[in-house]
């Protein structure tokens, strides 16, 4: 007999509330009022009302069919948590499948009507369902929160103290980044700046927090015009932090004041914000001002490029790092694969290796830790019920992270557990030799990430493979995981890498029902050499860790493969082996053996 989901009484009860509002089409995100990547729960409609876990994904609802969108990392993902719920998915990959905008017109009668929580819906998609759906005069109905009357035992949103970020850690002042922001904002002619991302006004404050998991943020909104700043915050959550605040002409105001702020404006202001990190409600409250849309918050591209101390910092966050991991890996490969540990468990032992270190803060996201065939779903999240007991046998894809107080780490390694086929072997080299590709690359000055994304893709498309994800994404500093605007991906990105950009390299490769393989650095963007022909830039690896060498093919690497892996493996231990006791050493040691 079939498991009964509660998902269906779900979809059902929501279609009545729908029925008596007069709404055609209820949209549902995942996404917070600040637009998170790592919502709370809180927000997180659309793992309540369809059961999909995955960090991207909005859902569409109507009174007889129930549709899901989500990219490609997570299309095995969502095949399997779908079942069974009444919800069908749709790949933003798939270019022939119809899109959330043109399905929400599509399945809406003409003079329907389209309800969603305007909180939750950023600005830009507003003004894309306003676009889509005029040519039918479809009503929209951006202020109706209708799960909340469906789900009892929503999680609350918890609030903690907010904290200073020291200078030895960030090494720019406040009072430094207010006026960096000012005087971008009189470039422009802007007269205020509302901005609602979290990492973006962690950033700008030298704040951090603790309302997220795996974030070191805060629920708050920012302004600044060219005289002074306000902040928007729980009062119980910042008030220790007036005095220093207030020295550099921050005013902290409630929370909920941000609506007020067009009002206390007026129409002769102008006001620049990010539509994409704005929601559509606070959009729409600035509507009486002359607003200024920004592709990109400044705030997001001043601290993309990390200064001297914080990549100081981060060097040795990352050393500590891969301490941690060294410690993990050994005791993995040794003992956890033997004693009965499942995948659901394996985050929870690489905190407490990390937790040893100093500055720790919390995981940078939560641990992808596919066994086998798991390795295979991009973006895998184990449960407790399901997931599976790790042998001395085949291959574990853990893709892992921490926030310190001096730096954020990604690290993903595939680590060989017994023995492995050939097919395996072949698969790992080919993804180890996509991963030295880019870490080798010379590029002039001006490239985007787009240009470099095939580097790391041409050994995988030699041999007619490739995988559904971006290969490097840029990432914060003691902030998000992930950060804008920069990334090395296949889509079209207008962002040229600049010498202190901080990114991921992590191709990969997967094969349903069998297994995963990828491999995951940290790079650095800095200078090579400037010659007549112009300025030339390189990456510089570093994060720490040995790539396992029992799942290397030596046949299929080149020479120059070959001393690039030796070199880095001998950069390992040089940076590692004082971090470690004598047996981590030794291990250490064989693991990272010239080739």
């Amino acid at each position: 007999m079939a498991e009964k989901r509660p998902e269906r009484e779900r979809l059902n009860r929501l279609r009545q509330l729908m029925k008596e509002k007069g709404i055609n089409t209820y949209v549902i995100t995942k996404s917070d009022p600040h637009q998170s990547e790592y919502s709370p729960a809180h927000w997180n409609g659309v793992y309540f009302i369809s059961g999909f876990s995955g960090s991207a994904a909005v859902a569409a609802v109507t009174m007889d069919k129930a549709m899901l969108w989500t990219d490609g990392r997570y299309e095995l993902q969502a095949e399997k948590e779908l079942a069974g719920t009444g919800f069908a998915f749709i790949s933003t990959a798939d270019p022939a499948a119809k899109q959330l905008m043109d399905w929400l017109r599509d399945e809406t009668p003409a003079g329907g009507a389209i309800g969603f929580n305007g909180l939750t819906l950023n600005a830009c998609d507003v003004r894309l369902l306003e676009k889509a759906t005029e040519v039918k005069n479809i009503k929209l109905k951006g202020t109706l929160e209708l799960l909340e009357n469906i789900w009892p035992n929503r999680p609350s949103l918890e609030r903690f103290p907010v904290y200073p970020h020291d200078i030895k850690f960030c090494g720019e002042a406040r009072g430094e980044k207010l006026r960096r922001l000012r005087d971008s904002m009189k470039e422009i002619g802007a007269e205020a700046y509302a901005l609602s991302s979290l990492d973006d006004i962690a950033w700008l404050m030298n704040l951090r927090g603790q309302d997220f998991d795996t974030a070191p943020l805060f629920n708050a909104y920012a302004a600044v015009t060219l005289e002074k700043a306000a902040l928007y915050a729980d009062q119980s959550q910042v008030k220790s932090l007036a005095p220093a605040l207030e020295q550099d002409g921050v005013e902290i105001r409630p929370y909920e004041d941000i609506f007020k702020l067009g009002g206390e404006l007026g129409q002769d202001k102008s006001v620049m914000l990010s539509p994409k990190k704005t929601s559509g409600y606070l959009y729409q409250s600035l509507k009486c001002c002359r607003v200024i849309e920004l592709e990109e918050d400044n705030t997001s591209i001043f601290k993309s490029i990390k200064n001297k101390t914080e990549l100081d910092n981060w060097e040795q966050a990352q050393i500590r790092d891969g301490a941690a991991m060294v410690r993990f890996i050994k005791w993995m490969k040794e003992t956890g694969c033997r004693v009965g540990l499942r995948e659901h468990q394996v985050g929870e032992r690489l905190i407490g290796f990390r937790r040893e270190g100093d500055n720790y803060l919390m995981p940078s996201f939560e641990t992808i830790a596919g066994y086998n065939e798991n390795g295979a779903v991009i973006h895998y999240h184990a449960e407790a019920e399901t997931s599976l007991v790790i042998k001395p046998e085949g291959m574990l894809l853990v893709d892992s992270g921490a926030h310190y107080l001096d730096g954020t780490t990604d690290i993903t390694r595939t680590i060989i557990l017994g023995e492995i086929t050939d097919e395996m072997r072949r698969d790992f080299t080919l993804v180890l030799k996509a991963h030295i590709r880019l870490a080798q690359a010379v590029f002039s000055y001006g490239t985007c990430g787009t240009g470099l994304d095939s580097l790391a893709r041409q050994p995988l498309w030699e041999k007619g493979m490739d995988y559904k994800h971006g290969t490097g994404h840029g990432v914060g500093y003691c902030l998000n995981v992930h950060e804008g605007p920069q990334t090395i991906s296949s889509l079209a990105n207008p962002w040229k890498l600049e010498p202190g950009m901080v990114m991921s390299n992590e191709p990969g490769l997967y094969r349903k029902g069998k297994y995963g393989v990828r491999t995951e650095n940290l790079i650095q963007v800095i200078p090579y050499e400037e010659t007549e022909y112009g300025t030339f830039l390189r990456f510089k690896t570093f994060t720490y860790c040995p790539v396992d060498l029992e799942g290397i093919d030596c046949a299929l690497l080149s020479p120059e493969e070959k001393a690039w892996i030796n070199e880095y493996h001998q950069l390992v231990y040089e940076k590692l082996e004082p971090m470690l006791d004598k047996e981590n050493q030794q291990w250490l040691r064989e693991q990272t053996r010239q080739l």
